[in-house]
C-alpha cells in the first residue's frame, strides 16, 4: 500500500496548486487570443496535436460559426482540465488535514 507523509502531500498539493493557477492564466491568454482574432476576422483555428497547442501552424475556418463552435469546444475542453486539477487538489487536501483512510473504515 502506498503511504505519503504529510510533507509529501503538502508538496503534491502546493504543486497542483501552482498548476492550476498556471492553467487558469493559460487559458485566460488563450480566449483573449481567440476573441482578437474573431474580432479582427482571422478565423485561424488552434491546432490540438499530442505536442501541444500550435500557434504557428495556420488552418483557416471557413465562417465565424465553425471559429465559435470550435473555440468553445476547445476552451470547455481545457476547462474541464483544470476542474479535474482542483478536484484532485481538493482530495489531496483533505488527505493533508486529516487521516482520510482509517483502519476502522473496512
Amino acid at each position: 500500500m502506498l503511504s505519503l507523509s504529510n510533507k509529501g502531500l503538502r508538496l503534491l498539493t502546493g504543486l497542483l496548486t501552482l498548476s492550476l493557477i498556471l492553467g487558469v492564466l493559460a487559458v485566460a491568454g488563450i480566449t483573449v487570443y481567440l476573441a482578437v482574432l474573431a474580432v479582427q476576422g482571422d478565423f485561424s483555428l488552434l491546432l490540438v496535436f499530442p505536442e501541444g497547442l500550435q500557434f504557428t501552424q495556420t488552418v483557416r475556418s471557413a465562417s465565424l460559426g465553425s471559429f465559435l463552435l470550435y473555440s468553445v469546444l476547445l476552451l470547455a475542453t481545457l476547462v474541464l482540465g483544470l476542474l479535474f486539477l482542483y478536484l484532485l487538489r481538493s482530495i489531496l487536501h483533505t488527505l493533508s488535514r486529516s487521516k482520510g483512510f482509517t483502519q476502522t473504515l473496512p
